[in-house]
C-alpha cells in the first residue's frame, strides 16, 4: 500500500478521512443498491510499515463524484505527528489499485536546553 516511513521505529496509525463536495451527501459505493463508505479508515503501522490487509476504497468507485482523501498520522500514544496541529492535509486521491500512500517524512524531536531557575523569586 505505501512505502516505509523514514523512521522505523515509527509504529502506529494512519487516519485517512474521505471529503466530499460542501453540503453533499455522505460517500457510497456506485452499485445498486449503493452501499455507505466509512468516512474513516484506520491503517495501523508496526515498525514503519503500514499494514497491507487494511483496504481503501478508490475514489473513482464513489459517490458523489468529487471525493478526496486527507491522511493524520498518530503514534501510539495518540499524539498526532503530521500534518502538526493547526495545519490543513493535503487533499488526494486514490483512482488505482497501485496506489502509493503520500508518507510524511518524520523527524526525531531534538533536546533542548534545560531551563535554569528564577533566582529572584528563592522561596518558590
Amino acid at each position: 500500500m505505501a512505502p516505509p516511513l523514514t523512521d522505523t521505529s515509527t509504529s502506529g496509525w494512519c487516519f485517512l478521512r474521505t471529503l466530499t463536495a460542501s453540503g453533499r451527501p455522505l460517500p457510497s459505493q456506485v452499485s445498486r443498491p449503493p452501499q455507505r463508505l466509512p468516512i474513516w479508515t484506520v491503517v495501523p503501522i508496526v515498525g514503519g510499515i503500514y499494514d497491507n490487509q487494511t483496504r481503501v476504497w478508490q475514489n473513482k468507485g464513489m459517490t458523489p463524484p468529487g471525493t478526496q482523501y486527507v491522511a493524520y498520522w498518530y503514534d501510539l500514544s495518540r499524539r498526532r505527528l503530521f500534518p502538526p496541529t493547526g495545519t490543513s492535509p493535503t487533499p488526494f486521491s486514490i483512482n488505482s489499485t497501485a496506489f502509493t500512500m503520500p508518507t510524511p517524512t518524520l523527524t526525531a524531536p531534538t533536546s533542548g536546553t534545560v531551563p535554569l531557575p528564577d533566582d529572584s523569586n528563592p522561596g518558590i
